[in-house]
């Protein structure tokens, strides 16, 4: 027997998302950009249901079939978190709830997407006429600007006029607008979130979002979340960043864990963030559980023959397999277009745009006979081009199925340093490097890591702390992640053998009474070895008494960086 599947994503109409990649059981970190950054994450990793309650063949709404029936398997059978809103305002300086029913009148100037946690910028009610002395005027248009080369592309887009993204999001923040100065643009997958309930303006005109078109910086991702226009469109689609578009304001934690999919090394990735578990090949090939990789050529489907492909699947033992709605597709998409996406989930050849299309089980509510589908060529979202009874596309199945508990381990460094991490799932061997100040590792419940801790250019591991603490000085530490677990290795300059911070003569005596032999307290024996010859001598007290006072040390340590 089936059991409906949690569904993670958004709005009745789409969302828009994340593709990676898979290797070896990796917990494979995705990079942010492979050159540029651009504002490609989410700031959750629960999404509100689509919305869709109806059910439809391949030209009008029917009555929902029964399991083992013709068209069962869509959209409005598989349930997901409902979406559940709440208006709030700003009065005598607090934020406060307000009731379902109030009005731009009673306050209403911000929503709260209750299963995401944003909060977003409401719009005054558009008339045709655009009025830049109110920043919440749903006429309002505005070019694009981004002027961080870390979050834009390498493309800025047009920061010379008044009227463009980043003046209206600092305008938004100079006036505490709603008791917050933590405003910005959405990432578009945040963007795409929002709109199953309460919509900022009208449907027509394209929301700007900050994410940077990754196949070519002139661009950047744009909603418009009007499927009436008619079918055949894309509605989640790149944009000129000359033109012209809404800017709506969000606010919330930005930050994602970079370490998304798990490959689970027999044809299956699991999502850990959201608790989906995907057929890792195209439906049509099979995986090689040798090689890990998947064989033979993906076989398309129209939408019918797509939904009862994925109900009949038996893939790892499991047998409540589905076809994923359009929000859940979208979440694979990667559109920071990182080199590893491909890994966790490989695409076929695909020789253009068109055909770069997998179904998903929404349809277009607007125009039945058409479902809603993801150009995984470049992201794009839309309704089917041509009606999803004749024309046929790409199919990857879901399930809805957590396997047990992930933990993060965070690691942290103090100092200049570096942490080799090493571990064995499922028999695999993996490992991982941390040289950022902060790195994030998931890993199943009970996991064993052994911890490398090694110094780089002129500085020495001095001692594990936090969740480590128990390691002491010991550069190898290993620990079971039971839990959520933070873990700091802290590293100190060479010759700074008192841990105080700074060089100076007090390490120089500390150097000296140890190189005769005298009892030092908390001594860091090799900070002490200035010169990297292999032990600590009077030579390496007088590299440090000369460096202290500012004089030149001709032959001080400094190994080649990591």
């Amino acid at each position: 027997m089936k059991k409906n599947g949690v569904a993670f994503c958004v709005h009745q109409t789409f969302i828009c998302s994340y593709l990676v990649a898979m290797v070896l059981f990796v917990v494979f970190a995705l990079s942010e950009q492979a050159t540029a950054g651009n504002n490609a994450g989410a700031a959750f990793s629960v999404w509100p249901d689509t919305g869709q309650t109806k059910c439809y063949d391949i030209y009008h709404e029917i009555a929902c079939p029964p399991e083992g029936e013709d068209y069962y398997g869509q959209d409005a059978q598989y349930q997901g978190p409902e979406i559940s809103h709440t208006k709030l305002g700003y009065v005598d300086g607090k934020l406060v709830e307000l009731p379902d029913n109030a009005t731009r009148a009673d306050g209403w100037i911000m929503t709260r997407d209750n299963v995401t946690g944003l909060i977003w910028e409401m719009k005054t009610a558009g008339d045709n006429e655009t009025n830049y002395d109110d920043l919440h005027d749903a006429d309002n248009l505005y070019k694009w600007c981004d002027t961080n080369p870390g979050t834009n592309g390498g493309i800025e887009g047009n920061c010379t006029v008044e009227n463009n993204t980043k003046n209206f999001i600092d305008a938004l923040n100079e006036e505490y607008f709603g008791g917050f100065s933590d405003w910005r643009l959405p990432t578009i997958k945040e963007l795409s979130s929002f709109f199953g309930g309460y919509s900022p303006t009208s449907f027509e005109t394209g929301y700007w979002s900050s994410t940077s078109f990754a196949g070519n910086a002139t661009s950047a991702w744009a909603c418009s979340y009007n499927l009436e226009y008619g079918p055949g469109g894309p509605y989640i689609y790149p944009v000129y960043k000359e033109m012209d578009g809404i800017a709506v304001a969000v606010r919330g934690d930005s930050v994602v864990a970079p370490d998304q999919f798990i490959d689970n090394h027999d044809g299956t990735v699991t999502d850990i963030r959201t608790g989906l578990m995907w057929q890792k090949c195209s439906m049509g090939q099979t995986y090689d559980v040798e090689t890990g990789f998947c064989d033979g050529t993906p076989q398309e489907y129209t939408w019918p023959e797509a939904l009862s492909a994925c109900e009949d699947l038996t893939l790892a033992s499991y047998t409540d397999w589905r076809l994923p709605n359009i929000n859940e597709l979208q979440s694979i998409y990667d559109y920071a277009k990182s080199d590893l996406y491909i890994l966790f989930f490989p695409l076929p050849d695909f020789q253009n745009w068109y055909q770069s299309v997998y179904f998903s089980s929404t349809t277009n509510p607007y125009f039945p006979n058409r479902s809603l589908v993801v150009w995984f060529m470049d992201g794009e979202v839309g309704s089917s081009p041509l009606i999803k009874g004749d024309d046929a596309y790409y199919v990857r199945a879901v399930r809805a199925g957590f396997l047990g508990k992930f933990n993060d381990l965070t690691i942290f460094l103090k100092g200049m340093g570096g942490v080799y991490g090493a571990w064995v799932v499922k028999g695999y061997e993996d490992s991982k490097d941390c040289y950022s100040n902060t790195c994030m590792w998931p890993f199943p419940q009970d996991t064993e890591v052994s911890l490398n801790a090694t110094g780089t250019f002129n500085s020495v591991f001095s001692h594990w702390d936090n969740g480590c603490v128990n390691c002491g000085s010991d550069t190898q530490c290993t620990i079971t992640v039971s839990d959520n677990l933070s873990c700091t290795a802290v590293f100190v300059e060479r010759g700074d053998v008192s841990e105080d911070g700074t060089l100076n003569i007090v390490d120089a005596l500390f150097i000296a009474r140890y190189a005769v032999n005298l009892p030092v307290d908390d001594f860091n024996e090799d900070a002490a070895d200035v010169d990297c010859n292999g032990h600590v001598d009077i030579v390496d007290a007088l590299f440090v008494a000369r460096k202290a006072v500012g004089l030149t040390v001709q032959g001080w340590c400094t190994p080649p960086p990591l």
